[in-house]
Order: C-alpha cells, then sequence, then structure tokens
C-alpha cells in the first residue's frame, strides 16, 4: 500500500507541476500583454504630445495674420473709398473738372499704404470714366 500510496503521490506531485506550470505560462503571457498595451498607451502618448506641440506650432502665427488681414481689410475698404469718389468724375460737366477729380484722388491714393497699384489701378479707372462720360475728348 505504500508503494501505491507513494505512486499516487508522485502523479499527484506530477501534475501539480504541470498545473504550476500551466499556470506560470498563462501569468507571463498576462503580464507580456499587459506590456504590451502600456507600451501602446506610452506611445499614443507620444504621438499626442507630438501632435499638440505641431499645432501650437501651426497656429504661432495666427495672430499675426489675423492682424495681416485686418490691416488688408483696412486697405480694401480705403480703395473702395477712393474708387467711390472716382465716381464722382460722372457728375462733372467738364473734361477738366472731371480730371481734377482723378488728379485729386488718384493724390489721395499717394497716401494709401499701397499707393503705386492704388495710384494706377485709379488713374485707369479714372480714364475710363472720363472716356465714357466725354467720348470726344
Amino acid at each position: 500500500m505504500d508503494k501505491y500510496n507513494f505512486s499516487n503521490l508522485s502523479n499527484a506531485v506530477q501534475q501539480a507541476q504541470r498545473s504550476l506550470s500551466h499556470q506560470m505560462a498563462e501569468l507571463a503571457e498576462i503580464q507580456n500583454y499587459k506590456a504590451l498595451k502600456e507600451e501602446q498607451r506610452i506611445q499614443r502618448e507620444v504621438q499626442l504630445n507630438e501632435m499638440i506641440q505641431q499645432i501650437v506650432a501651426n497656429t504661432a502665427y495666427l495672430p499675426e495674420m489675423v492682424g495681416l488681414i485686418r490691416k488688408n481689410n483696412e486697405i480694401n475698404e480705403e480703395m473702395l473709398g477712393l474708387f467711390q469718389e472716382m465716381t464722382e468724375v460722372l457728375k462733372a460737366q467738364t473734361v477738366e473738372e472731371a480730371e481734377g477729380i482723378v488728379k485729386s484722388v488718384v493724390g489721395k491714393a499717394q497716401e494709401t499704404n499701397d499707393a503705386l497699384d492704388a495710384m494706377s489701378g485709379l488713374l485707369s479707372y479714372g480714364k475710363l470714366l472720363i472716356k465714357l462720360m466725354f467720348p470726344e475728348s
């Protein structure tokens, strides 16, 4: 009977060792899975931080761009006002009066931020209006 119990005991120990070995393998697999998930989380955080830095770098110029857009809008409003003023040529009674209006408006264009383009555009527009009003001149 001792031999039988020893055999059973030996079988039980071997079975326990196999079970323990299997559980250790499962534990190692779980630890590997957790390590992989942690690595993926860290990679996502790094990528997120890089994206945030890129966004910050890309948006750093927005205040300057807004300022430039505002300045451009002011110039456009100024130019629109000058072109509207140029339509006074349509009310002129003589070529000389029309040319005086054109010279006056072109003179005001010299004070704008983009004087050369403003003057040339207004001068062309003024000449066109004079030809429309006084085709014979």
